[in-house]
């Protein structure tokens, strides 16, 4: 992975949040770079990563001021996702880092996974509380579900990505398209109740949007960017949640990344009852649900 770039359309419009965002695309861009010296020190990688905490903080802080004093009707759910990061998150990461002696594969699960949280809340989350992104349900008649869920899909699509959507099919199946990357999210909600969520999407769709976020060309998949995915997809299924008026609570329970023959083999056995297809002039991706 080369250097991370930031693109203006990351901003949000309150300069203070905005330089907070660069400055930690800066220190993720040099802590890249240190990752693909070899000749870095682990000093040097844990100044770095004491950086980024830092920042991540005054971040987290001059966000939550902000949506407290603009009275955001949301500012508990995007807390929570704060506190996730750095209470749940950040620690498994610190611990994967020393315990293999910052090896370049903990590196590299470090740096995908936050530069894909950082995107995805920046895209998604950040952009909702000046108004950018719809903060709450506006569709849904319970006979209407099917067509909730393809409206706030594709709306949300243009709004984060700047991409056009349209739906393509009803009926997705895993052999519409080839090398795709595909993931599945299991969720609870306080009840007990589980709701699952499965994601494809053809990797020229995907390389497509971290080229347009992060100036970067990818040729292939590799481990880095799909720490990168597996992020900016759980952002993406918590907004779309946010179109359903009806729905309660989920809490993430699991998260894995499928092959094609194992989303085949799941499909056959589950039969989920929203298997949308989407297209785009970028490719094309399914969002499917049980």
């Amino acid at each position: 992975m080369d250097e991370v770039k930031w693109n203006s359309h990351l901003n949000i419009g309150i300069e203070e949040i905005d330089n907070a965002h660069r400055r930690l695309f800066l220190t993720i861009s040099k802590l890249i770079r240190l990752n693909i010296d070899k000749s870095y020190s682990r000093k040097e990688l844990q100044e770095e990563i004491k950086i980024f905490k830092n920042y991540t903080i005054k971040y987290f802080s001059s966000e939550e001021l902000y949506m407290k004093y603009t009275n955001y009707n949301r500012y508990v759910n995007h807390k929570r996702l704060h506190d996730r990061l750095w209470n749940k998150i950040m620690p498994v990461f610190e611990k994967e880092m020393k315990e293999s002696e910052y090896s370049v594969e903990s590196i590299q699960h470090f740096l995908g996974t936050c530069m894909g949280w950082l995107i995805g809340h920046i895209l998604i989350e950040s952009r909702a509380i000046t108004g950018h992104i719809p903060v709450q349900g506006q569709y849904e008649k319970e006979d209407e579900r099917t067509n909730t869920l393809e409206q706030s899909i594709i709306q949300l699509i243009q709004e984060s990505f700047l991409i056009n959507a349209h739906t393509s099919s009803r009926d997705y199946k895993v052999k519409d398209f080839d090398k795709g990357v595909y993931y599945h999210l299991r969720y609870f909600s306080n009840t007990g109740l589980p709701r699952d969520v499965w994601l494809a999407f053809e990797e020229c769709f995907l390389f497509y949007i971290f080229k347009q976020f992060s100036g970067q060309t990818f040729q292939e998949m590799n481990e880095t960017l799909i720490y990168v995915v597996r992020q900016l997809l759980q952002h993406l299924i918590i907004r779309i949640a946010v179109y359903f008026k009806s729905e309660g609570i989920f809490y993430l329970d699991s998260e894995d990344i499928l092959t094609a023959a194992e989303l085949a083999d799941i499909f056959e056995k589950e039969q989920p009852p929203y298997r949308l297809m989407f297209d785009t002039e970028y490719g094309q991706f399914a969002f499917c649900i049980k």
